[in-house]
């Protein structure tokens, strides 16, 4: 793997790096060179995600994992510091800084499906069951067999309650919150069962034939 990817296996990082890899830029160098080794032109460009990042964890607005203290001028130890990426990211969807380097990553092909996601700071249970049932419902001609829409995600809903959370402590599906799901899933608000396609009859050849003419007697 090259370039910036091979970041995201790490789980924490300083604030340099953080301050580096939001601007596009590599921040292996400070394993072995200090920051300000990088040059005023990369410095310059990662100076305002550096200072968000200081200013955020001054104010206890973004938490810290390991936050020491430099005995000396009772400053924080800034390349010691370490900060979560998933709070990173949280703190970064907040401020709409969605489409940087530490975007969540999508587990499938496209975000959408990513609502499933139970490790994702923004999950929604109601809403993955309500995408999960329409989705559901909507590729399986089946289930909408003599049922309206709103009928078959409801049985969808009932059938895969455990899964969503949806049941009462007796273990029983959660009626009210499934009918709830069901509204917003439902494609078809006015009711009604799907109509089966009426097949008209073909025409009897005796019409498509013209009359013979009355001759006279």
């Amino acid at each position: 793997m090259e370039g910036l990817r091979r970041w995201q296996f790490v789980d924490e990082l300083n604030v340099f790096q953080i301050a580096l890899l939001l601007a596009g830029h590599d921040p292996a160098p400070l394993e072995r060179v200090a920051y300000s080794v990088f040059g005023d032109e990369i410095i310059d460009a990662a100076a305002p995600f550096l200072t968000s990042l200081k200013n955020a964890i001054r104010a206890e607005r973004l938490d810290t994992i390991v936050r020491p203290w430099n005995q000396s001028d009772d400053e924080i130890d800034w390349s010691n510091t370490l900060v979560d990426v998933a709070e990173l990211r949280v703190w970064l969807a907040r401020k709409g800084m969605h489409d940087t380097f530490f975007r969540a990553p999508a587990s499938r092909a496209t975000s959408a499906l990513a609502i499933d996601d139970t490790s994702s700071a923004f999950h929604s249970p109601k809403l993955a069951a309500a995408v999960a049932a329409w989705t559901a419902v909507a590729n399986d001609p089946t289930r909408r067999r003599g049922k309206s829409a709103k009928q078959a995600i409801i049985a969808w809903l009932t059938e895969n309650a455990g899964s969503y959370g949806l049941t009462n402590r007796d273990g029983s599906p959660n009626k009210l919150g499934i009918e709830e799901i069901a509204k917003v899933a439902n494609w078809q608000p006015n009711g009604g069962a799907p109509k089966t396609p009426s097949v008209l009859p073909e025409p009897s050849p005796l019409l498509a034939q013209t009359p013979d003419k009355v001759r006279p007697k």
